[in-house]
Formats: structure tokens, sequence, C-alpha cells
């Protein structure tokens, strides 16, 4: 692994960064900084050291419609209803926004005006983000991506119902009414049968 100094034909700086896959081929990319080049080799330097194929361009081929079917066939683990709630989210949400991107251009910024372009209720912007946030650990996983982009999408604060308690005498007036079935109220009032 190796950082040049190089000038492009307009005379503007750049510095490129090389290395090597298992395979023998040699990869680079260029960067406008030296800190930029830095940081994307240490990022390289990390990946291979944990024992990941450290490629940024092997996710190009991949869009995140092919990450979400090769992780459908993984999760094995679900119900059937639990794969048709994974099914419509997809069909209906996250296809449509993300389904034709390349994997490796999803970034935190499009997820997070994703998210916030949603007209819904918190929980189900925390629903639908999720499936997105599951198929992009399994790219990364998969060695597609270096780290997950949907995991520091900030959300709105989910809206806490209010409980609410009958009173001990509308418990009464309530057991009352029900005539017969009066005890039954009074135990599930009391006791905190479900």
């Amino acid at each position: 692994m190796s950082i040049t100094r190089y000038r492009t034909s307009s005379g503007e700086p750049r510095w490129r960064v090389t290395w090597r896959l298992p395979d023998g081929r040699t990869r680079s990319k260029a960067f406008g900084t030296a800190r930029e080049a830095r940081a994307f080799e240490a990022e390289a330097v990390t990946a291979r050291n944990r024992g990941v194929v450290f490629d940024p361009y092997r996710g190009d081929a991949f869009s995140v419609a092919a990450v979400y079917a090769s992780w459908l066939a993984t999760r094995q683990d679900v119900t059937p209803k639990v794969r048709r709630g994974f099914e419509d989210n997809w069909r209906l949400h996250v296809q449509p926004a993300f389904g034709a991107w390349p994997v490796t251009t999803v970034d935190r910024e499009s997820i997070q005006v994703w998210v916030n372009a949603m007209g819904c209720a918190p929980r189900t912007r925390r629903w639908r983000h999720s499936l997105l946030r599951m198929i992009l650990a399994h790219a990364v996983a998969e060695g597609l991506l270096v780290k997950n982009p949907a995991e520091r999408t900030v959300f709105p604060p989910l809206d806490l119902a209010e409980h609410l308690y009958l009173t001990h005498e509308e418990v009464a007036d309530l057991a009352t009414r029900c005539g017969p079935q009066g005890d039954i109220v009074r135990i599930l009032a009391y006791t905190g049968l479900r």
C-alpha cells in the first residue's frame, strides 16, 4: 500500500493510494488532499487487519436491489408473516428510493433526506429504515461496503402515548353497569390480568 503525489493535466496536486488485492491485481484511488488519502489508507489497512478483502470498487457492480435479494435469501430464520412485511416494506418504500442505486453510492445524507421526507409517524420511519439498514449491513458483511451508512440516521422522537387509568369510582360505576359481569371488570381492573 502506498500514497504518491502527482499533478493533473491542469496542474492541480492529487494523491493516489495504491493497494494490491489478494489475487494480485493492483487498484488505486485518487484524492484531492493528502489527509483524505491517509484516511482512506488507514481504512484499507484496518479492513485488511480484520480479514476483510478491501476493494471499494467491488460494490459498484451491485445494486441495492441485488443486495436485498441476497440478504432476503439468507433470512431463513423469519416467519412467513415477517418475510411478507420485509417484502412489502421493500416494494413500497425502499425499492422506489434506493433499488436501482449501486450499493456504494448510498450515503448517510441520502438516507437522512429519505427518512426526513417520509410523511408518517416516527415509529413507521424507523421500521422502513430498519430494512435498508439490514440490507446495507449485509453488504458490509459481504465486503461490498466498508461501513454501513444507515447506522447514524437521526429520527424524530417517538410519540409516547399518555396512559389513561380509571379512578376507583369509574371502575365501580363500570362494574355496576356490567351487571352480572361486574366481578370480571373488578378483577381485570385491580389485578392487572391481560
